[in-house]
């Protein structure tokens, strides 16, 4: 995820040379996204991450709850209010999917560290 992020930071030319005509003149946009797209690569990792350790202590229920609060509820609306009333178009789109994976990312690690006071005060049974 960090190696992939600097990347897209430091040279957005070559990462985004084998996807735009030259002679295009949108490669500014492109840009753009591609920098959106490397902080969404953090969320999006963190979230997967924050699945996985909610599947070790077997609560599955959980992490699907979250996950659908974050993209249906948070992620969806910020699209389309960043996308249309805002202005933004596909960055605002690309802003609202940040927006819920974020969301998400940050209420699965939140429900994690409950998971684990209530493990560690014997109140959350061991699977």
């Amino acid at each position: 995820m960090a190696v992939v992020g600097v990347v897209y930071l430091t040279v957005p030319g070559l990462v985004l040379r084998p996807f735009l005509d030259p002679s295009a003149t949108d490669g500014n946009r492109a840009t753009n996204l591609l920098l959106i797209a490397a902080v969404l690569l953090f969320f999006d990792c963190t979230q997967n991450i924050g699945v996985g350790l909610l599947r070790g202590l077997d609560d599955t229920k959980s992490g699907f709850r979250i996950t659908l609060v974050g993209c249906w509820l948070i992620g969806l609306p910020a699209a389309w209010l960043f996308g249309q009333p805002a202005g933004l178009d596909t960055v605002g789109v690309w802003l609202g999917l940040l927006t819920g994976l974020a969301a998400t990312a940050l209420l699965l690690l939140r429900r994690y560290h409950q998971a684990l006071t209530l493990r560690a005060a014997g109140q959350l049974a061991v699977a």
